[in-house]
């Protein structure tokens, strides 16, 4: 596993890699769950980004400018108990 302050990533036995993020926040976690599940309010937080909020909706992410890699990702809501936990599978 490597990582930063930013987040990591996990090198998995079958091939694959998973990115993990983990914020702490001044804010309740009913605000914040708000702010990522919300369609308007995460306009603003993280632009470029679609979901469905729900286990098993798609999400797609779109990158602009100098973007490194792929400019757009879509995957599927491997879980979601709101309001403590968002995890976004596989990307293709």
């Amino acid at each position: 596993m490597s990582g930063s302050k930013h987040g990591w990533v996990e090198h998995l036995d079958d091939g694959r890699h998973r990115v993990m993020f983990e914020r702490l926040l001044p804010y309740s976690v009913q605000m914040v769950w708000e702010a990522i599940t919300d369609s308007q309010q995460l306009a603003n937080w993280m632009p470029g980004m679609q979901f469905e909020p729900r286990r098993g909706g798609d999400y797609q992410i779109w990158f602009g400018g100098d973007c490194e890699g792929p400019a757009h990702f879509i995957g599927k809501v491997t879980e979601f108990d709101p309001p403590h936990l968002l995890v976004l599978g596989t990307i293709s």
